[in-house]
């Protein structure tokens, strides 16, 4: 029984490559076990050495894939327990799951709403920040119109002042003509 690691040393392929060509031809790879516990049965050889032929003639994978379904049967998944048919303590193994699957259900439901919450939330906080920059905008208006009532308040006070200057020197010169 063969590695991955060991068919990429066996064939002086890059691992990634040798991983790569194991999973993407799976079905015509005589194996047992799954994931890493997979192992290839010696007569998956004759398969590999076709897939490194039909790769050099510069096929891609589904071209090899139609050559080698021309050559090699399908390999029934019989040894992978992740494809076997159910057995009575898988269907009890999976009614033990079902509340579990409710509760991830439920908690999921939960996440939802507490999302939609958020939005409707984050909705409300850009409506304020809107009726915020309106109110900032509205204080800047009145601001300048403030500063335009004191100015005009000032240049009022000062034509006022002038005014009155002009009133006492006419009242003192009115006075000084009526003095004998």
């Amino acid at each position: 029984m063969l590695t991955i690691a060991e068919i990429a040393k066996r064939y002086g392929l890059p691992e990634s490559t040798a991983r790569f060509y194991c999973k993407r031809f799976l079905s015509f790879l005589p194996h047992a076990g799954h994931g890493k516990r997979r192992r290839f049965l010696p007569e998956a050889a004759l398969v590999i050495e076709a897939i490194l032929e039909e790769m050099k003639d510069s096929k891609n994978a589904h071209a090899v894939e139609a050559i080698l379904a021309g050559k090699f049967p399908k390999v029934p998944f019989a040894n992978d327990p992740a494809h076997q048919a159910p057995t009575k303590d898988t269907a009890q193994d999976l009614s033990r799951l079902e509340p579990l699957m409710a509760n991830q259900v439920d908690a999921l439901r939960q996440v939802a709403g507490v999302l939609g919450r958020m939005v409707a939330f984050q909705d409300k906080i850009e409506n304020m920040f809107q009726r915020l920059n309106s109110f900032e905008t509205k204080l800047d208006q009145l601001n300048n119109a403030v500063t335009q009532i004191k100015r005009l308040q000032d240049d009022a006070e000062r034509i006022h002042q002038q005014d009155i200057e002009i009133l006492r020197k006419w009242l003192g010169h009115l006075a000084k003509e009526r003095k004998p």
